[in-house]
């Protein structure tokens, strides 16, 4: 019976011991896949953060680049607006000094007859010189458009070209 007692004791402590060390196996293994899934996590998040940060550079960059286009088109424009409000300014005296001729020539017209030739000259003159005038301004007004869209232009191509 002590035989009996010796081995059912060694028994219960032999299983002990097996559950003690199938627990701590559990564990080693539980640690061991908290561990994996932490490092895959990790490396997921370094990954997912390099990759936002290449893509924050690049869109910075292209906002830098449309920036720099946008001051470069409002300095085209800019210019085209004083160079045609000089031209403007260049008309209106023209125009003043004209009037001024023709009152000069009216006051020493001898008849009528004289003056409405005088008139009629000065109308069709006037006339020419504004037609002229509008369609050079027209011209002057696209070709300033044109420069001033030229920068915002090329940066939409250049932006959706390395976009794509």
């Amino acid at each position: 019976m002590d035989n009996e007692n010796y081995n059912a004791g060694e028994a219960a402590n032999e299983a002990v011991h097996n559950a003690q060390a199938q627990v701590q196996q559990a564990g080693e293994q539980g640690i061991a896949t908290a561990k994996a899934l932490g490092e895959n996590w990790r490396s997921a998040m370094e990954k997912s953060l390099h990759e936002m940060r290449a893509r924050y550079a690049k869109t910075k960059g292209a906002l830098d680049e449309a920036a720099h286009a946008l001051q470069v088109s409002v300095g085209a424009a800019t210019e085209g607006v004083t160079h045609f409000n000089a031209k403007a300014i260049e008309a209106i005296k023209a125009d003043t000094e004209a009037n001024f001729d023709l009152l000069a020539s009216m006051a020493s017209a001898k008849s009528l007859p004289d003056l409405v030739t005088l008139n009629t000259e000065f109308v069709r003159k006037r006339f020419e010189e504004a037609t002229a005038r509008a369609k050079a301004y027209s011209e002057f007004a696209r070709k300033v458009a044109d420069e001033s869209a030229a920068p915002l232009r090329e940066q939409l191509a250049k932006t959706f070209k390395f976009t794509s």
